[in-house]
């Protein structure tokens, strides 16, 4: 094929569309391939495509691009969109920790439509993600391409360490911008392990819609990592997600906990109330007053009887809680906590029941202490 090479652009657009084997296309330079027609293109053969090197992809004029079909583009393979920047000397030494930058079909994945984005294998987005250094390959896909990814596509996108430093995470190869941009579908898509390494800027760039998407599992996922949604997007949760997030908000700064509004803290399930029985001291006082009699039998008393004073009086439940729960309270109270529940105004039936207890004699130190 040593003549091919001898041909100049236009003559090589000049021959036959079925001109172009695998060993006729590997040796076009890239003015030669980018010189050729959209009929030659459309008639190659996958054989002819996979001879195709990142860089003679990249020749291809955007008008030729378009041409192919997706059974052309699903046929690429991930090493033809990608390359370590191999020195052009085979004999050049290489050695151990050698940094060489990776070199990519960006201007050709560029040009693709949102059809022909479809096409491309999960193993070549992969591919593309995995090698991507200071923001992946993809970081050259458009909005629309961005949204036109299937599930599978996203399911393969993988994780970038950070060439900078050793210390800071890797993350999802895939930009905060792009993150934005995707459906709600294409966010249940994303894997645990995706999940666990979406950093936080990543976390910070999901919409309203988004966070209200996200699962159960997902959620549980980031926050068991230490990182969390910024107070703007805390409040977009559901009641349904944050009632089945359960014990995973025990790992929850205080900060974060107190993001949570009164009809989130309402819909915590016993899990979830169990699980922060000792940190109810983090909680706000509207939360406090938001907390269901249900919710407040669950607590220990003796994490109860420990709360601020005037925290405890916020307690709006306690009127609601029956008579033993109160006496079980009341067990665990130091003087001064016993005076401050009954200056909560319990009922006459809790009165009554905390004078029957066995702890009268501290009930009327309380009672009188409270109408001194």
């Amino acid at each position: 094929m040593s003549y091919i090479v001898t041909l100049s652009p236009n003559q090589v657009a000049a021959l036959p569309a079925n001109s172009f084997t695998s060993d006729v296309v590997s040796a076009l330079s890239t003015a030669q391939i980018y010189a050729l027609q959209s009929s030659q293109i459309s008639a190659m053969q996958a054989t002819s495509l996979n001879a195709l090197g990142y860089a003679q992809l990249n020749a291809l004029s955007s008008a030729a691009v378009r041409t192919l079909t997706t059974a052309q583009i699903s046929s690429l393979w991930p090493t033809q969109l990608y390359s370590m920047g191999e020195s052009a000397s085979p004999s050049a030494p290489r050695f151990f920790g050698d940094i060489v930058a990776p070199s990519y079909a960006a201007s050709f994945l560029g040009a693709l439509s949102s059809g022909q984005v479809v096409a491309l294998s999960s193993a070549a987005i992969s591919e593309l993600s995995d090698k991507g250094r200071n923001g992946s390959v993809l970081d050259c896909f458009s909005s629309a391409q961005i949204r036109a990814l299937t599930t599978a596509q996203i399911s393969s996108i993988g994780v970038e360490e950070n060439s900078f430093s050793y210390l800071e995470p890797a993350s999802l190869a895939i930009s905060s911008r792009q993150i934005s941009l995707l459906s709600t579908s294409q966010l249940g898509a994303l894997s645990l392990d995706q999940v666990q390494h979406l950093s936080v800027a990543q976390l910070s760039a999901f919409s309203s819609a988004q966070v209200r998407a996200l699962t159960i599992d997902q959620l549980s996922e980031i926050s068991r990592f230490g990182t969390w949604l910024q107070p703007s997007q805390t409040v977009q949760l559901t009641t349904g997600q944050i009632a089945g997030l359960g014990q995973n908000l025990e790992s929850l700064s205080t900060s974060v906990l107190r993001q949570l509004s009164t009809s989130q803290i309402t819909a915590l399930g016993s899990a979830a109330i169990q699980s922060l029985n000792w940190r109810i001291d983090d909680f706000s006082v509207p939360q406090l007053r938001a907390l269901t009699p249900g919710q407040l039998s669950l607590v220990d008393p003796m994490l109860l009887s420990a709360l601020n004073p005037n925290k405890l009086v916020e307690l709006q439940a306690l009127r609601s809680m029956s008579s033993s729960q109160l006496v079980g309270l009341f067990d665990h109270l130091s003087p001064i906590h016993a005076g401050t529940l009954l200056a909560s105004n319990p009922t006459a039936a809790q009165i009554s029941a905390l004078r029957a207890s066995e702890n009268t004699e501290q009930v009327a130190t309380a009672w009188a202490a409270t109408n001194a």
